[in-house]
């Protein structure tokens, strides 16, 4: 039954099914982090290329990724989505990959388990399921060296000069994906120079020398910029913690066995009297060992002079990997076999070994995004990128915000960060600021000397560990206006009013001169051209986390209320009166504040709702 071939189509298929369910799942659960950021600022830099030199990577993925946003948006879905295909397309390349290094073993695909086994494997692969999550490069380059090796492998058997023209096609690929994908190269070029013989030799190394040539224009062109780039500090010297850590997320928790599993994979195994490990033809029994251990040992010893080493740099590890545990299963015979691929897809589907903590970026966002009005200014200094808080100010502010990265500006423009930032923040009353754990406080003292306060401050909890939580911090900053709008006979001052007609929310700033013994309940509200309440909201302020009582004197306080109207639905244009009145309940009744003219509320002014 194997071997029929609609039998193994359909095996195939529910493979499919399983690896893209298993990579669509969750997709968009976690915010973006930092070098999915950093992907998204790239790709959307007007000067790409002046964009790429100031990073450390070639430009293939960046180009693509910019066509890819302008056709399927720029949502985190979409933005995943574009690592998510290439990640299914290496479950089918891998399957042909495999069938040619059984034939290389003297095998025949047709009536081998390990097409389908590779496939099986790939689609459980943790890195894989991990990476097709991000946007970022690291899928695309495992497709491009899966799909090089294969076209290496099918020409070396048939000699098709198709197949060699797709070898160069997809290595020159690798080579502008990932610098580190050349690595494979290197394992085909030794390979031809041990294993090949005459013509065939020579044709191997003349295409490889010619996917190197072809990648020169871009190295001469940038590669000088990129030299010492200041992204080479995330990379860590090799140690054991780093090697337990490359061992989980290629081999799992359960490592002695898939780890044996793979070693395993080297030989094969005959069945007679006794079982013999036959390693011939050796050249395709090495093949795959060279594949994961040289790229990787090369590595480690350029590490020692650039530093490269992250585990997901690494992630050429998982073809030859997931190859090599295939070919070990195969070595089995049944029920040994089966019992050991149900143990496989069991862990593969309920367990996940390859993690890496994301920061909740765009919930920390979302509670500032309704508060903020399009004549705000909104700053980011987070240490290690702000290009995660780019994206999400980009995508959840008003459009009209105006969004800095201090970062990037002292990085990038060193020579008007220091009086550019002071001319800047002159021009606005209200700053947002996402300040994070780094070490330079310009921002924070620039924006003290033009006269801003800290209002206001939104938390959000971020697990670095087992119970182990960090808080991100969105700071707002306003400058107090010289005169309040009105004094209620309490004494508490409302200094400036704005409503947000896109959310609803009202903005309100408040000053005390001195503390309050009772805590006061904030109503605001709209009133139509007749005068009736069509939209409200009463609490303490800052939704009911500010209570008067715990003000400090002569200190502004931010407080914001989200309105509603009586029946939930959308209020129609029009013209409203904003209104801010306070009350505190007194034996039984509201005791209301009045204002400084005597009236139970102060009228902002006019609100306008458009279509």
């Amino acid at each position: 039954m194997l071997q029929s071939r609609n039998f193994r189509l359909m095996l195939f298929v529910l493979i499919f099914l399983l690896g893209a369910a298993s990579r669509i799942v969750h997709i968009d659960n976690l915010s973006l982090w930092v070098d999915e950021g950093y992907a998204y600022y790239h790709s959307n830099n007007p000067d790409l290329i002046l964009s790429l030199s100031r990073d450390t990577h070639p430009p293939l993925y960046f180009a693509t990724f910019r066509l890819w946003q302008e056709v399927a948006g720029r949502s985190e879905l979409s933005l995943r989505y574009f690592s998510y295909l290439p990640s299914m397309l290496s479950i089918a390349v891998i399957t042909l990959l495999a069938a040619e290094v059984v034939r290389a073993r003297g095998g025949n695909p047709r009536q081998s388990l390990v097409p389908l086994l590779a496939a099986l494997f790939m689609a459980l692969a943790d890195s894989e399921i991990f990476l097709s999550q991000e946007a970022r490069h690291y899928t695309w380059l495992v497709f491009w060296v899966t799909s090089s090796m294969w076209a290496f492998l099918r020409w070396l058997r048939t000699g098709e000069r198709r197949a060699l023209y797709i070898w160069i096609v997809c290595t020159v690929a690798v080579s502008y994906t990932h610098y580190l994908g050349t690595l494979t190269g290197i394992v085909q070029g030794l390979y031809a120079l041990l294993f090949l013989r005459g013509r065939q030799r020579l044709q191997a190394v003349g295409a490889l020398v010619v996917s190197a040539l072809l990648l020169s224009p871009w190295l001469l062109l940038v590669g000088r910029q990129q030299i010492g780039h200041d992204g080479y500090q995330w990379s860590q010297p090799l140690s054991l913690a780093l090697l337990r850590d490359i061992r989980r997320k290629w081999f799992g928790d359960m490592w002695p066995l898939t780890m044996g599993l793979a070693l395993l994979g080297s030989v094969t195994l005959v069945y007679g009297r006794r079982i013999q490990a036959r390693l011939r033809p050796f050249g395709a029994h090495l093949l795959l060992l060279m594949w994961a251990l040289i790229p990787f040992l090369l590595v480690v010893i350029l590490n020692e002079f650039i530093p490269v080493l992250q585990p997901r740099r690494l992630t050429t590890l998982t073809p030859p990997l997931v190859l090599l545990l295939a070919f070990g299963v195969a070595n089995f015979r049944p029920p040994a076999r089966a019992f050991l691929i149900a143990v496989l897809v069991v862990y593969g589907v309920t367990t996940v070994d390859y993690d890496r903590p994301k920061p909740p970026w765009r919930e920390l966002t979302a509670q500032v995004a309704p508060l903020a009005q399009p004549d705000d200014l909104a700053l980011i200094d987070i240490a290690g990128g702000d290009f995660q808080m780019l994206y999400y100010f980009e995508q959840l502010l008003p459009p009209q915000t105006r969004i800095v990265s201090l970062k990037n500006w002292r990085t990038w423009e060193t020579e008007t960060y220091y009086t550019g930032l002071p001319e800047l923040v002159e021009q606005y009353d209200t700053v947002w600021f996402m300040y994070w754990n780094s070490s330079d406080d310009s921002g924070l003292r620039i924006l003290q000397k033009a006269g801003f306060v800290e209002t206001a401050q939104f938390r959000q909890p971020h697990a670095i560990a087992v119970n182990v939580f960090i808080d991100l911090i969105i700071y707002r900053y306003d400058r107090p206006p010289e005169e309040p709008l009105t004094t209620y006979e309490n004494g508490m001052q409302l200094l400036a009013a704005e409503y947000n007609p896109d959310s609803g929310a009202v903005s309100l700033l408040w000053s005390i001169a001195e503390p309050l013994a009772q805590d006061y309940t904030v109503s605001a509200f709209l009133l139509d051209s007749g005068g009736r309440l069509v939209a409200q909201h009463d609490g303490y302020p800052a939704m009911n986390t500010r209570p008067t009582t715990t003000w400090p004197p002569n200190t502004p306080v931010y407080d914001w209320h989200i309105l509603e109207t009586p029946d939930g639905a959308s209020l129609p244009a029009g013209t409203y009166q904003l209104a801010i009145k306070l009350y505190r309940p007194q034996d039984g009744a509201f005791l209301i504040a009045t204002t400084e003219d005597g009236a139970e509320w102060y009228t902002v002014g006019t609100v306008e709702i458009g279509e």
